[in-house]
């Protein structure tokens, strides 16, 4: 191209307008705040775990403000957005930002991690993951080379930008006036092409961004599960340094990880109890279910008996357990006293161990939170049993984490952590709820069985047993002491638990 100005007035014109157009271009679509930022670079300097995923992402492909201004906009619940954007922003970040606003998974991804700063940082060390991924295909490669020269173009404009400020000279001002408006031709030209190559990427970007939604909305409820399961209820997944450490060290350990996702869902099914202040009081009705029993059903069955045509409907919902009624709460532990629960720590509930431990640890909750004394035994055969008090207070995290990570294995013995109870139970847990849960069977003699019957009575406790007998008739030498029991093999896991813990406040 020959040079476009002859003379240096007309140049000198074009060159104040192109100055009055010129914005300060930013790195990003949309703006974070300084509280955004710092936050951000909080919780990255204490996750060395997700640092090298954002780094490398950072460090290959120039992410590093991407990642950034997808966690403000997790976070923030304020968006501001840019008046201009770089070539970089909008060879990746634009499409990128764009896609995830229009995945099915973002509006929960961000009723998620809104203003949780820990939740929000996980999806982002997800999401840099699949954009890493991402950044492998070669229409988004083209558009990153593109944006790159766009960029270089750019740097060059400003450094002749301001040597022409500075040049005195009317004929060298001239020569750079010239080359800016050479590059300023390049660079639309450029960005032309740039705005193509964005629409022939779109697809690919919308398709991977949608699944690394679904990932990072899975890994963002993940943080909250651990958080509510081990951590403040109330938190939120505020970044401090307990809740960072409590990630860190279940982030390692398998079981924990499953403990924390069905412990989370029982802490916030009792938080929404409580936080509802609804009251869960005896013979309530609260559910509709099926059965066969009378007094509960609905009118609409009943009914059913007024007339001969429909009798034998009545008859027939009835041998097959499908008429409808009412669910009724009634407390499934009597004690309504301090806490005191049993559970099975023997090699053959290695596979339900989980569910087992994030039962318990929901009971824990509702004792605590009732201001209640709460005692923890393991046990398995008869020289394994350890017994843990925990009051309000007076307890770590890493007591609860440490007491969610013991195992025994071995066999089953009842016996020893009976009569562990009947201790407790004679020093100071008075009018305790006790829960035994075991899927063993086990003998134990006439003469303990009638100690432990007269002790129980005595204290004014209850016991609850949870057997879990799926596959064999177990826990027969429980019956004596218990006053209720829960079996498997009639009712799943999920369902014992929602019903023990709903009659619970």
């Amino acid at each position: 191209m020959r040079d476009p100005f002859k003379d240096f007035k007309s140049a000198d014109g074009w060159f104040e307008n192109f100055r009055k157009r010129v914005n300060t271009e930013h790195d990003r679509i949309y703006k974070s705040t300084a509280q955004c930022d710092y936050l951000y670079d909080r919780i990255y300097k204490k996750s060395p775990e997700l640092n090298d995923i954002i780094d490398r992402a950072d460090r290959r492909f120039g992410l590093g403000d991407t990642l950034k201004t997808l966690f403000s906009l997790l976070y923030s619940s304020e968006l501001h957005k840019n008046s201009g954007a770089s070539a970089k922003a909008e060879a990746v970040q634009r499409p990128v930002t764009e896609a995830l606003f229009k995945s099915g998974a973002f509006p929960k991804l961000k009723a998620v991690c809104e203003n949780s700063g820990l939740a929000a940082f996980s999806a982002v060390s997800s999401l840099a993951e699949s954009i890493e991924q991402l950044t492998q295909s070669p229409e988004l490669r083209k558009s990153a080379e593109t944006a790159e020269i766009i960029s270089v173009l750019k740097s060059q404009t400003e450094r002749l930008t301001a040597k022409a400020d500075s040049e005195k000279n009317p004929d060298k001002r001239l020569f750079l006036i010239n080359r800016i408006f050479k590059k300023q031709k390049q660079i639309k030209d450029l960005e032309g092409k740039l705005k193509e190559q964005s629409i022939m990427s779109a697809g690919t970007v919308s398709e991977n961004i949608n699944r690394a939604a679904e990932k990072a909305l899975d890994a963002a409820n993940k943080t909250l599960s651990v958080l509510r399961a081990f951590g403040d209820a109330e938190a939120g997944g505020r970044a401090n340094e307990a809740n960072t450490e409590l990630l860190d060290r279940v982030r390692k350990n398998e079981t924990l990880k499953q403990i924390a996702y069905i412990l989370g869902r029982y802490r916030e099914m009792l938080a929404d109890k409580r936080k509802n202040s609804f009251s869960y009081g005896l013979g309530e009705k609260y559910d509709i279910t099926a059965g066969r029993s009378i007094n509960n059903c609905l009118s609409s069955e009943l009914s059913l008996l007024g007339m001969p045509q429909t009798e034998t409907l009545f008859i027939r919902k009835y041998y097959a357990g499908h008429l409808k009624q009412y669910r009724r709460r009634g407390r499934a532990v009597k004690g309504d006293g301090d806490m005191i629960v049993m559970i099975d720590e023997s090699g053959s509930t290695s596979g339900i161990a989980p569910w087992i431990k994030a039962f318990a640890l929901a009971l824990m909750d509702t004792a605590l939170h009732n201001g209640k004394k709460y005692a923890l035994i393991h046990f398995a055969n008869r020289e394994n049993v350890k017994t843990e008090v925990f009051e309000k207070g007076k307890f770590q995290i890493s007591d609860i984490l440490a007491a969610a990570e013991h195992f025994f294995g071995g066999g089953t013995d009842f016996e020893a952590p009976l009569n562990k109870a009947l201790s407790l139970l004679q020093n100071g847990f008075e009018k305790a709820d006790a829960v035994i849960i075991t899927d063993g069977q086990c003998k134990v003699s006439d003469e303990f069985s009638e100690k432990f019957r007269e002790q129980k009575l005595k204290a004014r406790a209850a016991v609850t047993g949870i057997l879990l007998d799926k596959t064999a008739d177990c826990g027969k030498s429980l019956i004596p002491f218990c006053d209720k029991i829960y079996r498997t093999s009639k009712l799943s896991e999920e369902e014992i638990a929602l019903e023990v813990l709903g009659g619970k406040s």
